[in-house]
């Protein structure tokens, strides 16, 4: 009979490993007891000891009253050892919102949940899950035809006329109110200050 391939390994394999692991994760360990006193014996120095000093003497020493101490306000008295510092205003712009990073596709899908609920409910789910538009759209020859015959209407455009007309009508009621801010504010104006 002839010898196994691999004779010299032993029969269980992930015995083998195991060990190997082991012996691999002792050795590292030892030689890592015996590297840091060799690494801290051969650290290099970027500058040497003579060169520090003499940058050290040539830069100008920290003096705390001269680094804007005179700028800084009081220590808090209710907590002391904390320091207030100026008020300040910051100005960022501010975070878009979900329409400017929307996509167009993102932004309808978000408009037809919103508007027509949601895509299992009972408009999107059940009465207008196949409309004639979205069968003109998947054959091939009729996609080419720029119109879709008798007035159908897909889910995606008529969510996105609601949304256009929400967006309508929030606006009008800006302009509203900001159209009677301003005849108020013309009352207020136009009245005759009371004689005595």
């Amino acid at each position: 009979m002839p010898p196994a391939p691999f004779s010299f390994l032993p029969a269980h394999p992930a015995r083998f490993t195991l060990g190997a692991l082991l012996a691999l994760a002792l050795s590292a360990v030892a030689a890592g007891a015996d590297g840091d006193a060799a690494a801290k014996a051969a650290r290099v120095h970027l500058v040497s000891p003579r060169l520090s000093a003499y940058i050290a003497a040539k830069l100008p020493r920290y003096d705390p009253a001269r680094a804007g101490g005179a700028a800084r306000l009081p220590a808090d008295a209710a907590h002391p050892g904390v320091m207030r510092l100026p008020d300040y205003i910051v100005r960022e712009p501010r975070l878009p919102d979900e329409t400017e990073i929307l996509t167009e596709h993102g932004r309808d899908l978000a408009a037809m949940n919103k508007y027509l609920g949601p895509s299992d409910g009972l408009d999107r789910g059940y009465l207008n899950a196949i409309t004639l538009g979205d069968l003109w759209r998947k054959i091939p020859v009729l996609k080419m035809i720029p119109f879709i015959p008798f007035g159908s209407v897909s889910q995606e455009a008529r969510a996105r006329a609601l949304y256009d007309e929400a967006e309508m009508r929030e606006k009008l009621d800006d302009l509203r109110d900001i159209e009677s801010l301003a005849a108020r504010a013309q009352k207020k104006s136009a009245k005759p200050a009371p004689a005595h």
